[in-house]
Order: structure tokens, then sequence, then C-alpha cells
């Protein structure tokens, strides 16, 4: 008999073992946190929407999914309803002004950094971090400030964090992922 080769059916075939994200990306899939798309594949570079995240967050923190509506937005026939509304409701996420969520637009990076330090209830004394495009008076500061002193982001090689740039499935997935460690 021959050794045999194990192959996960399970997993995406557009994640490969060699990839950055791929031990964050496998792990989620294993506890049933994140899926793929409808086509089968993960699309670690493709965008992630502000619905995905709502969910995935959701599940990581085994929130239970809600009924009672948030935002004109987000119709109860919208796949994520539920999870939005759960999420809003643990005081995790927030909408816009003008009672709205856009559910399927592209998340920022800022806006993950601020789910992701609300979700977990991170906090920050230090600053080990200097990224040279976020000062002070962006909305997000403490809390991009907070995501790097706990090493769940650490922003790019050129010293900056880019946090009005959307961010992709692999890149959500990561922070989930570290967050949860």
């Amino acid at each position: 008999t021959g050794a045999k080769r194990f192959i996960d059916d399970n997993f995406f075939g557009d994640v490969s073992p060699d990839y950055w994200a791929y031990k964050e990306i496998k792990h989620l899939n294993d506890e049933g946190i994140i899926n793929g798309l409808s086509n089968g594949s993960f699309g670690p570079t493709a965008n992630v929407t502000r619905a995905q995240v709502a969910k995935m967050v959701s599940e990581s923190l085994d929130l239970q999914p809600s009924s009672s509506g948030q935002f004109k937005d987000v119709s109860s026939s919208h796949w994520a309803y539920e999870y939005i509304n759960a999420a809003v409701k643990a005081g995790i996420i927030t909408g816009y002004g003008n009672n709205t969520f856009k559910p399927d637009e592209d998340i920022t990076r800022a806006e993950i950094a601020a789910m992701i330090t609300s979700a977990f209830e991170l906090n920050s004394t230090s600053r080990s971090y200097s990224f040279k495009d976020i000062k002070s008076s962006h909305w997000a500061y403490d809390d991009v400030y907070t995501l790097a002193d706990n090493s769940i982001a650490t922003g790019y090689d050129d010293n900056t964090f880019r946090p009005n740039e959307e961010a992709t499935r692999a890149e959500f997935s990561a922070f989930l992922y570290r967050a949860l460690d």
C-alpha cells in the first residue's frame, strides 16, 4: 500500500498552503467563522464588505442572530440581516448618521480597526508604532493604534497603515484571527 496523500476537499483552491494568510483563513474556516464565495473560492484579494465583516464578527463572538431591524438599507431579506442586527445590538458596529449601514460596500481598514477594538474590548496604553499616514485627528486614530499595540495589525513596510484603503478578505481574516488568538 502506498502512502496516502491528505487532500482537504473542504478548503479553497485559491488559497495555497504557502499563501501569507493560509493559516489564518484555514483556522477561521475550520471554526465555521468564514465561508467562501458562491463559486467555491475564497477570494483572498477581493475586498471584504461591511456585511461580510458583521457576519464573521458575529460568528466569532457567538452572537445570537437578531431580527430587530436597525437600518433602512438592510432589508429582512438581506443575507446578513440578522448578523448585522446582532452586531449592532452588542454595540460592536454602528451605521452612518442617516440610519444606513451600506452592507454591500467595501469596508476600510479604519472601520475594521474600530470594529475589532470594540468587539474584543481592546485597550492600549503605549504607542509602539508610528504610522506616517494617520494623524491624531483621524476618527479611528486610537483604534488603529490599539490594533497595532495588540499585535493585530502592523501596517505596511513603508510605515503606513492606509486607514482609508479597503481591506481584502485575507487581511480581515488575519486581523480577526489575531484578535481571537
